[in-house]
């Protein structure tokens, strides 16, 4: 429909302000379902703005109209806003401030609108485009239309329901509060709208682990498992080595020598057949809006209890951006959001950058570790010296940043045969070369 006027609903915008100026107590209720950003008048805009920035002085005052006219004055806003007859003519306008509710419902709707507008009119102009491929489009779609429709609802603060609910959690050993990594003693726990970061050198097994946990973590629901790397298949094998200790090499070389093997073979794809993990290895998932769409459609239909991504260097966004730098940084930050929305911890497993020399890695060892360390809530590393000369080799599992938990640092043991980790030594530390000066973790 071109030429169509955008909606909006002028009378709701101007009750809302007379509301507020009639009765300033009401601005944060107001402010729970109504953005500045949603009013269409741009002058109604700032006047919304400025009443929020003095409500308190209005609250307290028998003369509001003096303070809000002085201070448009400072502003050089008073005539822009429509004068004083315009101010006066809001008050006049509005009997009282009872219905507000119903007047910012109608902002926000108008303004909901406008965003399906203008969301329809870029999904048209990329569908024009023979460049762009339709499943970018559609998820692209997806994204917008998820992001209107979570615009801001009424919020209500309960703090008796808050409180009861973490005295219950402190007192009560067997309420959730996250899932353990299943890995020989280790107290930390994956929660619930959390990230957690898995990070080592290429060979060390931070896929291995990451599967490992996420094998764990199954039983207790549905994981899902996004290999943008390796393929179902090749992780399925892994899974086959660990749960029947049977030899890697052996089962994908169909080298099958005693009929105990056959046994324990057949027991572990008989319990890998129900399990609720999901290995993922479509690299239409490396884009996070189409990741992010499939994760919600599937939690649409049961609950999450765990999302892994391997590895985040391999992620991007159809967002445009100037540098590598910004894209890891929606990326990490669109993780963030999706943990949050869903109630659900998320894994990814990151690269470090080349080159640390055996050194036990740091912060600063991460690729792209400034968005990293900024929007992780955990970082955990694994560091083993030997891992490149070894079939069998000790690893430190260490973390370096902790949301709410406390750092750990555990040896395990790592068995590639098997693929299987368990508690073990911490590596022995090597030698410095002369002249190194120990330096602070960061």
């Amino acid at each position: 429909m071109k030429n169509a006027i955008l909606p909006t609903n002028d009378d709701s915008e101007i009750s809302i302000l007379g509301a507020c100026l009639l009765n300033p107590k009401i601005i944060p209720e107001i402010n729970n379902i109504v953005s500045p950003e949603w009013f269409f008048s741009n002058p109604l805009k700032l006047l919304y703005i400025m009443l929020n920035e003095i409500r308190t002085e209005l609250k307290d005052s028998n003369d509001r109209a003096t303070i809000i006219i002085s201070e448009l004055n400072k502003r050089n806003l008073l005539e822009k806003v429509g004068g004083k007859d315009f101010l006066f003519a809001i008050t006049r306008q509005v009997s009282g401030s009872a219905g507000w509710k119903y007047h910012a419902e109608q902002i926000k709707e108008m303004y909901q609108r406008r965003q399906l507008i203008m969301a329809g009119e870029e999904i048209v102009n990329h569908a024009y485009r023979k460049d762009v491929a339709v499943s970018d489009i559609l998820s692209m779609g997806k994204l917008m239309v998820s992001d209107i429709s979570k615009n801001k609802e009424i919020f209500k603060f309960d703090n008796y329901a808050l409180y009861s609910n973490i005295y219950d959690n402190i007192y009560n050993k067997n309420s959730f509060m996250g899932h353990k990594l299943g890995i020989a003693d280790i107290e930390y726990k994956l929660e619930p709208k959390t990230t957690t970061v898995i990070a080592a050198e290429s060979g060390v097994g931070k896929s291995a682990i990451s599967l490992q946990i996420a094998d764990h973590i199954a039983q207790f629901g549905k994981v899902l498992y996004f290999t943008l790397e390796s393929t179902t298949k090749s992780l399925a094998f892994r899974q086959v080595a660990r749960k029947s200790k049977v030899a890697l090499s052996r089962i994908r070389n169909s080298n099958i020598e005693y009929s105990s093997h056959d046994e324990q073979i057949n027991k572990a794809t008989n319990e890998l057949v129900i399990s609720n993990l999901w290995i993922i290895d479509n690299t239409d998932f490396s884009c996070i809006e189409k990741a992010i769409s499939f994760c919600e459609s599937i939690s649409m239909d049961e609950k999450l209890e765990l999302i892994v991504f391997d590895y985040l260097q391999l992620m991007y966004t159809i967002r445009q951006t100037s540098s590598r730098h910004l894209e890891i940084s929606h990326v990490t930050r669109d993780l963030n959001s999706l943990a949050k929305n869903l109630d659900v911890p998320i894994i990814y497993v990151s690269q470090l950058t080349k080159n640390i020399d055996g050194e036990r890695p740091r912060l600063s060892n991460l690729k792209e570790s400034g968005d990293i360390r900024n929007n992780a809530d955990n970082i955990i590393f694994l560091w083993a010296p030997d891992s490149q000369e070894l079939k069998e080799y000790d690893v430190e599992m260490y973390s370096l940043k902790g949301k709410d938990q406390e750092l750990f640092s555990q040896g395990l043991s790592f068995n590639g045969h098997y693929q299987l980790f368990v508690e073990g030594n911490k590596p022995t530390i090597q030698k410095k070369k002369s002249g190194w000066k120990d330096k602070k973790e960061s």
